[in-house]
């Protein structure tokens, strides 16, 4: 019965193991960063470095309560120069510094709306 349940807990644990050595679709390591400062704001940074507007407008509305009453308000935040900072620099600055096309014109819709 032991030796059951050790090649039962050896068969569970390799397909386990196996997956953690699994690199991303382009076979490439993902680059590591890190964030300092307040953590509930890195995700704005991060979706400028992934590029991605879908994950900057979640966490537009998860800050909703939290930074001002509104999504509105939320975008006031981000787009002000004493706003989010990322590497020292302002949202905006910043996604130009990273090339963030997507985002940054994002954000420049979003500038001209308020």
């Amino acid at each position: 019965m032991k030796k059951l349940t050790l090649i039962m807990s050896a068969m569970a644990l390799v397909p386990m193991l196996s997956v953690a050595s699994i690199k991303g679709p382009d076979n490439e390591d993902v680059p590591m960063y890190k964030f300092s400062g307040d953590l509930a704001f890195a995700g704005f940074c991060k979706s400028v470095l992934h590029n991605d507007v879908s994950m900057l407008r979640r966490n537009v509305s998860q800050q909703v309560g939290r930074v001002a009453a509104t999504s509105r308000g939320v975008y006031r935040s981000l787009l002000d120069t004493d706003g989010v900072t990322c590497a020292g620099q302002d949202l905006v600055s910043f996604s130009q510094s990273r090339k963030a096309e997507e985002v940054l014109a994002y954000l420049q819709r979003r500038a001209s709306a308020l």
